[in-house]
């Protein structure tokens, strides 16, 4: 029996999720409390959670509507597009809430392994895309 690429997505999820908790972010996030405003502190955790969750939260909803409505392809190609703006937005709203100009500081490190989840889900969209399309011609 194969295993639905829901099932691996969240696999993904859940893997990535504990990655992160051994990467040294929880103690980014209690200097981020000590140092930012509480209003500025809420920005920045609430980028975080949505830099971690929302580009995954993103591709699954996509990939469910796809299949539900008739011309699904015209979502398939948008996206890639909405994962990477999705994670990047809040990646941006990071920055913002910390004062810093770019991923060099502490902001980079936090977001590091977020990034790289949002890479494995646009690879792991992206598999799932090809082997739905060569189902699809095998069964014709």
């Amino acid at each position: 029996m194969r295993p639905k690429p829901l099932v691996i997505v969240a696999a993904i999820v859940i893997a990535g999720i504990l990655s992160i908790s051994g990467t040294g972010t929880f103690h980014l996030i209690g200097f981020y409390r000590e140092h930012l405003s509480a209003p500025m502190f809420a920005l920045w955790l609430s980028g975080w959670l949505g830099f971690t969750l929302l580009p995954v939260c993103v591709a699954l909803l996509l990939w469910r509507a796809a299949r539900r409505i008739g011309r699904g392809w015209l979502l398939h190609v948008f996206a890639l597009p909405a994962i990477w703006v999705t994670g990047n937005g809040f990646g941006s709203l990071m920055l913002y809430a910390a004062d810093e100009p770019d991923m060099d500081g502490p902001t980079g490190w936090a977001t590091l392994p977020a990034m790289l989840l949002m890479l494995v889900v646009i690879v792991a969209y992206l598999i799932a895309l090809i082997r739905l399309r060569y189902r699809r011609v095998a069964l014709t």
